[in-house]
């Protein structure tokens, strides 16, 4: 009993083999030349067209998170193979501010009030007499349809073989149809602390990591940008060892 414990925990997991080859980006919170930066440095891994997932987060803090929106969506569109971009809890909290479900205006506190001033708007005063109503419709006119309607559409997961790539968290106990969306958006200390070694293998943000590793079957990828850590990717193989990339170098 006790060998076939120290077996398990001593043995490496093995490779990812996803459908095809799969690259991942972290968390870009609004650092638009960090994400340029990092395209630059990829362009090697994108040229054969990978699967290409950007793991959500796209908005607030940092200081371009118009410009980061319109380059996922024309990413979408230009990537020579297929791509996609995965919901984040901070696009989750804006779509939800910007439709009356967050009264107290919490997403502006949590680096909404950067992704307005990206719009134009500017920053919101932090008195109880601001109205979230009319800073709502104001941020819906300047972000417009198109946009607003892209980023509500984005899905929650994409899979690929052995590869589950999810913005915070996944659990192996539950079918794709019956994860907690709570989860997948906002994590859980127990899946960060947790060693697994058997696949499936999870990437995801979310939680900054630096730098961006594997531990286990688990791919960390957020670095940090809007505090200076880069941005990273991931770069899966079926049958390789995860390879990664920072914009910074």
């Amino acid at each position: 009993m006790i060998r076939h414990l120290a077996a398990r925990l001593l043995r490496r997991a093995p490779p990812p083999c996803p459908a095809a080859p799969l690259v991942a980006i972290g968390d870009i919170h609004g650092c638009l030349g960090d994400l340029e930066a990092l395209l630059a440095r990829i362009g090697d891994w994108l040229e054969a067209g990978p699967q290409l997932v950007l793991l959500g987060d796209l908005v607030d803090r940092g200081p371009d998170s118009r410009g980061v929106i319109d380059r996922a969506m024309r990413l979408c569109t230009e990537h020579p193979g297929p791509a996609e971009v995965l919901m984040g809890n901070h696009e989750r909290m804006m779509l939800d501010f910007l439709d009356g479900h967050d009264p107290q205006g919490r997403w502006l506190a949590a680096g909404g009030a950067a992704t307005l001033e990206s719009f134009g708007i500017a920053p919101p005063p932090r008195e109880a007499s601001a109205d979230p109503a009319r800073i709502a419709a104001e941020a819906r006119a300047a972000i417009g349809a198109e946009r607003l309607d892209w980023l509500a559409a984005r899905p929650l997961w994409l899979i690929s073989g052995d590869v589950v790539a999810v913005h915070a968290a996944w659990s192996v106990r539950r079918p794709d149809h019956r994860q907690d969306p709570a989860l997948l958006l906002w994590g859980d200390p127990a899946f960060y602390r947790h060693l697994r070694r058997d696949p499936p293998w999870i990437v995801h943000g979310h939680v900054i990591t630096r730098p961006a590793r594997a531990r286990g079957t688990r791919i960390a990828v957020d670095s940090g940008a809007f505090r200076g850590g880069g941005l990273s990717a991931v770069r899966l193989l079926p049958g390789a060892a995860p390879e990664f990339r920072n914009s910074l170098g």
